[in-house]
């Protein structure tokens, strides 16, 4: 049988109508040190649309058990200041990742000289 199951997302499909309660762990990604730079960055994406969506889902009756937010960013590995702001009052935990370059932001990726790995 399956032990654990797991949903990766962008939270772009993501509905009230969705029941998500049998699911182990909701993992959704947001990237970049602000709502911009995450729109900036993810093609089609909507912060506020987005974040909201994931927001109600916490506080529902449909999550899952686990709701982690990702959140790739240049400058630190530690989660984003705006994400532990709008998501402070809902059952999720985090998890930072420093990067180097973005696959895309207007155009070819981006190198950060500083950051070496």
């Amino acid at each position: 049988g399956v032990s654990k199951v797991v949903f990766n997302t962008n939270a772009a499909l993501l509905t009230d109508k969705r029941d998500l309660s049998r699911v182990d762990e909701l993992r959704v990604s947001f990237d970049g040190d602000s709502p911009d730079e995450n729109d900036a960055i993810r093609v089609n994406s909507v912060f506020a649309k987005h974040a909201a969506q994931v927001r109600k889902l916490a506080m529902s009756d449909k999550r899952p058990a686990v709701i982690k937010i990702y959140n790739a960013r240049y400058t630190a590995a530690a989660p984003a200041p705006y994400l532990l702001d709008y998501f402070k009052d809902c059952d999720v935990t985090f998890q930072g990742v420093r990067i180097r370059e973005w696959a895309r932001a207007g155009g070819p990726p981006k190198v950060l000289e500083s950051v070496r790995f």
